[in-house]
């Protein structure tokens, strides 16, 4: 994947703080405990554990009264691990959550407040059973973590991501991307697969807040099951960068 020179710095006066990989570096020599509900996973974290996460750039904070969405979580029984004013309450994504899990080792889930811990193994079926696209979308998450990118969700814009090379707080993001399936057909219970119109669109809208289109293409060995975590390294992915084809633009850079 290209690298863009013309990195879009806020004008407003950038944050100092660590990187998101000192950030993880330091997470992973602490344990956070998490919750499964609404398809997410919810965590009471110390403030200095919030400030790593915060630079991580992975979950989102949850502030307010406990309005919203947050009231759902805690449930009469659960008054004793209820927020303080000591603790910072999180909300990580299926795809977020497990790469804290099996990646680096600081999280922990369980099913409820009254279940026992689960392992790593035990959240993979769990959360594959949560969402049918959970394989690919981890996939594609890990993808762009390991090539030093910070994907965030991309749902503003119509994508599964959108890729931060530094904290938000920092800069723009460059780009959106579609995370394709393997295969030429879409599985009937996927509902991410994108349709051309949808990628037209897309693409248009990419283009007018100064981003670029991405389809990372997933490609997976024979034989890959899964069922089982061990599948993960057998499923691959590669960019192609989408660009609009404007005749008039394009007749105008062939002649000049």
């Amino acid at each position: 994947m290209e690298q863009r020179q013309n990195t879009r710095f806020k004008r407003k006066r950038q944050r100092s703080g660590l990187t998101a990989a000192q950030a993880m570096e330091q997470l992973a020599s602490i344990t956070l405990e998490g919750c499964l509900k609404l398809n997410a996973i919810w965590a009471e974290v110390d403030p200095h554990a919030a400030y790593l996460l915060q630079w991580a750039l992975i979950g989102r904070r949850i502030d307010g009264d406990w309005i919203g969405e947050a009231d759902y979580v805690y449930d009469v029984e659960d008054a004793a691990v209820a927020p303080t004013e000591a603790t910072v309450t999180y909300r990580f994504s299926l795809e977020e959550a497990f790469y804290l899990v099996h990646e680096s080792g600081c999280l922990v889930v369980r099913q409820s407040l009254q279940d026992s811990l689960m392992t790593p193994e035990d959240c993979y079926e769990s959360f594959r059973q949560t969402h049918t696209g959970f394989v690919h979308l981890y996939v594609a998450f890990h993808h762009f973590r390991r090539k030093g990118w910070l994907p965030r969700a991309g749902l503003q814009y119509g994508t599964q991501y959108v890729l931060y090379r530094q904290h938000p707080s920092q800069c723009h993001s460059d780009y959106c991307v579609l995370v394709i399936p393997p295969g030429e057909q879409p599985p009937k219970d996927d509902d991410y697969f994108p349709k051309w119109t949808d990628v037209l669109a897309t693409g248009r809208l990419a283009a007018q807040v100064a981003k670029k289109l991405i389809f990372l293409y997933l490609q997976e060995q024979p034989g890959c099951d899964h069922s089982d975590v061990a599948c993960l390294p057998a499923i691959t992915g590669h960019e192609v960068i989408v660009h609009r084809w404007v005749p008039q633009q394009h007749r105008d850079q062939r002649w000049n």
